[in-house]
């Protein structure tokens, strides 16, 4: 069962980057003097950067890149040097401007949702008993805007390497993948806008989703997919065919399209080959 959680009290209307970056403030840092972080030997931030190093010296794509950040400062302590690919732009602008610059260029229409995404994950974090922290990893996506001028959807996994003693977030580590050819930015006129997606596992099967969309937001307290979904999806990972899938299951292959067109429609994602890739990219597969 998932754990309960009580969520942050709900914040005003937002207008722009920078004042979702102020409410969100009040979130990450609470009361300074009750939050102060404890020193802790046993998680010195060198090693941590050596360890994303290495993250991106696997990474085959310029269009993702890691990050570890100060959520009590809201600055950066470290950046994939590819950052540039995705955001366009110089690694120093960034490094400068901290998570404010990064506000000011989101999606007016995804401030909002931020704010409840926010809400919504660290109140869980702080409901997780302290043994259940470590497994904790949050993904969401949100379009922000290029250099160009042109907007990417972005996914963000995130980890909570250090929280103050009050359990709020201290040091973040992060990866942000561009995911704009699996869930595009601009639809089509008369295509539904997709949700933006809070997915929230512990190392277990709980997970708590929310889905924000122009017709508003809903909390669910199971898997966006169907246990049935689930079990078509991991067929699609094989390259398996309608008729296939519906052979194995025991179903027909029209039920089986049917609902391949569900997991499109509740992921906002273009096709099946993209499906496959973001449910690997959430850890669904």
């Amino acid at each position: 069962m998932l754990n309960t959680f009580t969520p942050y009290p709900t914040l005003a209307p937002v207008a722009d980057g920078n004042a979702v970056f102020r409410l969100l403030q009040r979130l990450w840092v609470g009361d300074p003097e009750a939050t102060t972080p404890e020193e802790d030997p046993a998680l010195p931030l060198s090693p941590i950067a050596e360890t994303v190093r290495m993250l991106d010296a696997m990474a085959c794509s310029g269009y993702q890149c890691y990050t570890v950040i100060d959520m009590l400062t809201q600055q950066y302590l470290y950046l994939s040097p590819n950052q540039a690919q995705l955001t366009g732009c110089p690694l120093e602008e960034v490094y400068a401007g901290g998570m404010c610059w990064l506000f000011n260029r989101i999606h007016p229409d995804d401030l909002a949702p931020l704010v409840e995404i926010n809400e919504a994950k660290w109140g869980f974090y702080q409901s997780l008993p302290e043994a259940e922290r470590p497994h904790f990893r949050a993904n969401f996506d949100f379009r922000a805007r290029n250099a160009d001028g042109r907007y990417r959807r972005v996914q963000q996994q995130s980890l909570c390497l250090r929280h103050t003693p009050a359990g709020l977030p201290h040091i973040i580590l992060a990866q942000l993948v561009d995911i704009t050819h699996l869930k595009p930015s601009v639809l089509p006129e008369g295509h539904e806008k997709p949700a933006l997606l809070l997915t929230i596992h512990t190392g277990g099967p709980d997970r708590l989703v929310l889905q924000c969309s122009p017709q508003g937001s809903m909390r669910r307290t199971q898997p966006l997919l169907s246990a049935r979904e689930q079990q078509v999806l991991a067929r699609l990972d094989l390259g398996l065919s309608s008729r296939a899938i519906a052979e194995e299951l025991g179903t027909s292959a029209a039920t089986v399209d049917t609902q391949r067109r569900q997991m499109l429609r509740k992921t906002g994602t273009i096709d099946t080959t993209a499906l496959v890739s973001y449910a690997r990219l959430l850890g669904w597969l």
